[in-house]
C-alpha cells in the first residue's frame, strides 16, 4: 500500500508542474499577441500575413522544430486578438519558400 502512495506523489507533482508550464505558455502567448498588436497599431497595419508552417514539422522530426512550439495555439490566440482590434490576419503557406534567395533572386 505504501508503494502506491509513493508513486502517486510524483504523478501529482508532474501534473502540477505540467499545468504550471501550460499557464506560463498561455501567458507568453498573450504577451506576444499584445506586443504584435501594439506594433501593428503603431505602424498602421490593417492586414497581417501569418506564415502557415503546415508540412514543415515533418521535414526533420525530433530536431526541435515546430512540433514543440504550440504554434497553432499561438496563431489562434493572435487571430482572435487581431480580430478584436480590426486587423485582418491571413495564413500564408511557407513550404518551399526558402529555395530562392530574397536578396539576389538566385536558387539556393
Amino acid at each position: 500500500m505504501s508503494e502506491e502512495m509513493d508513486r502517486s506523489v510524483p504523478k501529482d507533482e508532474h501534473r502540477r508542474l505540467y499545468d504550471k508550464r501550460g499557464r506560463r505558455r498561455e501567458q507568453m502567448f498573450a504577451n506576444m499577441a499584445a506586443h504584435i498588436i501594439k506594433m501593428c497599431l503603431e505602424l498602421h497595419i490593417s492586414t497581417l500575413l501569418i506564415g502557415d508552417l503546415c508540412g514543415l514539422a515533418h521535414d526533420k522530426p525530433c530536431k526541435g522544430n515546430t512540433n514543440m512550439w504550440g504554434y497553432r495555439k499561438l496563431i489562434a490566440r493572435m487571430s482572435v486578438s487581431l480580430e478584436n482590434y480590426g486587423i485582418a490576419a491571413f495564413a500564408v503557406p511557407e513550404y518551399g519558400t526558402l529555395k530562392v534567395c530574397a536578396r539576389h533572386g538566385c536558387e539556393v
